[in-house]
C-alpha cells in the first residue's frame, strides 16, 4: 500500500511538472495534458497504469475532466485501508485484463463503471469510528483521615461498521491554556494507548478527585495525568478545580485501518461540558 501512495505521488508530480513546463497562459493548459499524462502515466503500478490509460482515452469530456476522473479513481483506492489492499488488487487484476482486449467503448466503459463500484463498495466497508458518549466510573476508598471519591471520564468510541475490526486505534487530547498539546490517552480495557476496536472501547480523559476530611472539610481536584499515576497531585501546574472547568479539551481519535473524523470534526468542548454530559452505566 506504501508502494502505491509513492508511485501515484510520482504520478502526480510528473504531471504537474510536465503541465508547468509549457503553460505560459491558461489558453496552453489544455493542448498539454494529453502530452503530460503519457509521459507520467508509466509511473503507476500494474494494473493501475491500465486501468488509468482507459479511464482517460474512453472517458467522455474534455481532458481535463478525463484527468479528474483518473485522480477520483486512485484516490478512492488510496483512500482503502491496508487490509483490503490485496484483497481489492487481486480483484482489479481479473478486470484489468477486460479492459485492455474489449473494444467495444460501451463494453469497456462497463468494465471500468465496475471498477469503480467495486472500489467504492470497498471503501464503504472500511471500520469507521465516531465519538460516542462521555461516561464517568465512580470509586471511593478511605485513605488518611477521610474519603476520596474518584471520578474517571471516558469518552466511548464506537466502530460503526459491522464485522470489521478497527486496528491500533489511539486517542489524543488537547486542553486550552496548558502544555497538554495532543497528549496521549490510554483505553480502559487495557490501559495501553493503543487498542483495536471491533465494536467499541472507552478512551481516558481526566480524572475529578474529591477528598472528604472526616472535618468536613472538602478538597477537589481535576487531574489530566495518567489514571494509574501514583502521585498526581505532583501534576506540573496543579490548578484549582474550578480554573480548570471552562478550559476547552479537544479530543482525536486515529486508527491504523479505519476511517476517523478529521480534525475539524473533533470533538472540543470545554472540561465542565464533558463532566455535565457524562453517563454512568
Amino acid at each position: 500500500m506504501s508502494e502505491f501512495t509513492e508511485k501515484v505521488t510520482k504520478f502526480d508530480l510528473k504531471f504537474n511538472d510536465k503541465i508547468s513546463e509549457g503553460v505560459k497562459s491558461i489558453s496552453d493548459k489544455h493542448p498539454l495534458i494529453v502530452a503530460a499524462f503519457k509521459t507520467s502515466v508509466h509511473l503507476l503500478p500494474s494494473p493501475f497504469d491500465v486501468i488509468a490509460e482507459a479511464i482517460f482515452n474512453d472517458f467522455k469530456g474534455s481532458d481535463e475532466e478525463k484527468f479528474e476522473q483518473v485522480k477520483e479513481v486512485l484516490e478512492e483506492f488510496r483512500s482503502q485501508g491496508e487490509d483490503h489492499y490485496n484483497d481489492l488488487i487481486s480483484k482489479l487484476g481479473s478486470l484489468h485484463s477486460d479492459v485492455l482486449e474489449l473494444k467495444d467503448s460501451t463494453a469497456k466503459q462497463s468494465t471500468l463503471l465496475e471498477i469503480k463500484v467495486m472500489i467504492s463498495s470497498m471503501h464503504r466497508m472500511l471500520p469507521f469510528l465516531t465519538y460516542g458518549k462521555i461516561k464517568v466510573r465512580q470509586q471511593g476508598q478511605p485513605m488518611h483521615s477521610g474519603i476520596y471519591d474518584d471520578r474517571r471520564y471516558f469518552i466511548e468510541v464506537t466502530n460503526t461498521t459491522s464485522n470489521t475490526v478497527a486496528k491500533n486505534c489511539q486517542g489524543s487530547i488537547t486542553v486550552s491554556g496548558t502544555e497538554i498539546t495532543n497528549s496521549s490517552r490510554v483505553w480502559e480495557k487495557n490501559y495501553q494507548e493503543t487498542i483495536d476496536i471491533g465494536h467499541k472501547e472507552f478512551l481516558y480523559l481526566f480524572k475529578v478527585s474529591v477528598f472528604s476530611e472526616n472535618s468536613g472539610r472538602n478538597e477537589t481536584r481535576l487531574y489530566f495525568s495518567h489514571p494509574l499515576a501514583m502521585d498526581p497531585v505532583n501534576e506540573a501546574a496543579v490548578e484549582q478545580y474550578n480554573d480548570k472547568l471552562d478550559k476547552t479539551l479537544r479530543i482525536l481519535i486515529q486508527s491504523e485501518n479505519a476511517q476517523y473524523p478529521a480534525e475539524s470534526e473533533s470533538m472540543t468542548k470545554t472540561v465542565r461540558q464533558l463532566i455535565n454530559e457524562a453517563v454512568e452505566d
